[in-house]
């Protein structure tokens, strides 16, 4: 469990295909909220790729069955990945794709701060495409 202000169960896979096999195990999870943990799954894998890390977050019992791009769940992973790592001081960035196997992929691009063995910052983001449009009218 790892969190920045929204807590995500999150697990390191040994292989990309293990990661393109995931799905979600509804009584897994049923299991976990009766234990009090966060149902929100996010999993990731180092790739040897273009990319830094791939990542799918699973969040069924919020409504999200899998989401194609997570900035806070990247986040919290990019904090913790900083902070398990030995050294006390540095920059640490990480280009991840998200949502490639649900056919939405995405490019995050996360960055972590780390001081005096704290880290101090984290920064998340990426591209966005516009898909819809609304406006509220009062009264």
């Amino acid at each position: 469990m790892a969190s920045v202000g929204l807590p995500f169960l999150i697990a390191e896979l040994k292989s990309r295909s293990a990661l393109e096999r995931a799905r979600v195990n509804m009584d897994g999870l049923d299991a976990l909220v009766a234990e009090k943990v966060t149902p929100d799954v996010h999993l990731y894998v180092h790739s040897k790729d273009e990319f830094d890390l791939r990542a799918r977050m699973f969040a069924p019992l919020d409504g999200v069955p899998e989401d194609p791009a997570t900035g806070s769940a990247n986040c919290v992973l990019a904090g913790l990945l900083s902070h398990l790592d030995e050294k006390p001081d540095g920059s640490f960035s990480w280009r991840i794709a998200q949502g490639v196997e649900m056919g939405r992929p995405s490019t995050l691009e996360a960055r972590a701060e780390k001081r005096g063995g704290t880290v101090e910052a984290i920064r998340i983001g990426g591209a966005s495409v516009m898909v819809s449009e609304g406006f509220i009218e009062v009264g």
